[in-house]
């Protein structure tokens, strides 16, 4: 039997593969992104999901963004 804790992870792996809050940020893409270019930006379409990359040092994290 699964515990709640488990149930809960594999509810927001769920939510976080359809939706995601603008503003929040990954440091990892879903594989099932497409690169998008539009006025010299560089988005990523990630199903219904559009992030930009954001550059601290020598990182990316990936900020969830309206579509372009």
């Amino acid at each position: 039997m699964a515990t709640a804790a488990a149930v809960g992870v594999v509810a927001g792996a769920t939510a976080a593969a359809t939706s995601a809050a603008l503003g929040s940020t990954v440091t990892v893409l879903p594989s099932s992104c497409v690169t998008v270019f539009n006025d010299d930006l560089t988005y990523f379409q990630c199903g219904s999901v559009w992030y930009q990359p954001r550059y601290a040092g020598s990182g990316v994290a990936y900020v969830v963004v309206a579509a372009p």
